[in-house]
């Protein structure tokens, strides 16, 4: 079951998803999810709040490594949605 934490979360990531949509860093959700491997269908329930599952962590992290979306905003609301300078070489290390 959805806690309001889960609901605040989920509605952050689609928040991240649309802002990268806007900006062109993305073309739609369904490119976001064939691009990282995510069921469309699945993150879909999520939005529709159609889904009793907590988002699954594994979304946020292509916004996270590669979108330059701040961890800390995604899961706490607190800071700036977009860290202004994103360094992409940390992929490398954490890979």
């Amino acid at each position: 079951m959805h806690t309001q934490i889960d609901q605040q979360v989920s509605t952050r990531f689609f928040q991240a998803i649309d802002t990268l949509i806007e900006s062109k860093s993305i073309n739609s959700i369904d490119d976001y999810c064939n691009k990282y491997g995510f069921s469309v269908s699945d993150i879909m329930q999520y939005k529709d709040n159609s889904s009793n599952d907590t988002i699954h962590y594994d979304y946020f992290m292509p916004l996270v490594m590669e979108h330059g979306v701040s961890s800390l905003w995604l899961l706490t609301g607190l800071g700036n949605a977009i860290l202004p300078a994103f360094d992409t070489s940390l992929n490398s290390v954490l890979n």
